[in-house]
């Protein structure tokens, strides 16, 4: 049988075999030793070390409510069924046009239901713009109509569009002579409280341009609890 494994402890100068067993234990005790001094070497600069207050974590704020949506009318083409009211009142402002100014250029209505508005009806010519140079009989029948404001005192902004629909270009015209920017100015200079409510039903003969679009846009977003619902015959 061999012997067992053993290990030399070396003490000063002189040395004594030991086993294996009992080397296990010593370097045990060594182990449990060490520990013990460094906890107390430790425990001094614990103790004299300040308390420090908890970190304060900054919150973040919450994020800001998205800016709601810009509001838009609806606009739609001509329903002859469901507008059939509607296109009686039209065609009774229409025929009262002058002879050249009947089938010529865009006529616009829109009646207005809205609170504290005295005036409902309202409708305009592109092609007129003041009853001036009419027969007092003519001017008579359009007694009413829908005109631009003066230069500079006008609420909502134009655009310049072309014929064609296009914005800017050699061909583009400053907007202010159509119907639906007359008819809603008017409305406009008679609602001094943005904050009535209300509905516009508004008829343009020809498909509202960029620029009307854009001044319907300004009204709505002015009068905040108006609705507005548009309706066109051409393009059909």
């Amino acid at each position: 049988m061999p012997p067992p494994i053993s290990h030399y402890l070396f003490c000063g100068r002189s040395s004594v075999r030991v086993g294996c067993s009992a080397m296990n234990r010593i370097a045990k005790i060594w182990t449990l030793a060490i520990v013990a001094l460094a906890a107390w070497s430790l425990a001094p600069a614990a103790a004299a070390k300040p308390k420090t207050e908890p970190e304060t974590v900054a919150e973040t704020p919450a994020c800001p409510p998205a800016e709601a949506a810009a509001r838009k009318p609806v606009i739609r083409h001509l329903d002859r069924k469901i507008d059939g009211a509607d296109l009686k009142r039209i065609w009774f402002w229409r025929k009262k046009l002058p002879e050249k100014f009947y089938r010529r250029n865009n006529f616009g209505w829109a009646w207005a239901e809205i609170e504290g508005l005295e005036k409902k009806e309202y409708f305009a010519h592109s092609g007129i713009q003041s009853l001036e140079g009419f027969s007092k009989a003519v001017a008579r029948r359009l007694d009413g109509m829908s005109f631009s404001p003066p230069k500079g005192q006008a609420k909502f902004q134009t655009l310049l569009v072309d014929w064609r629909g296009n914005l800017g270009g050699p061909d583009a015209l400053p907007r202010w002579f159509d119907t639906e920017f007359k008819m809603l100015e008017d409305v406009a200079a008679r609602l001094p409280d943005p904050s009535v409510s209300g509905k516009i039903r508004l008829y343009t003969n020809l498909e509202p341009c960029p620029s009307c679009r854009g001044v319907m846009d300004q009204f709505l977003a002015i009068y905040t609890n108006v609705e507005m619902e548009v309706f066109y015959e051409w393009p059909p």
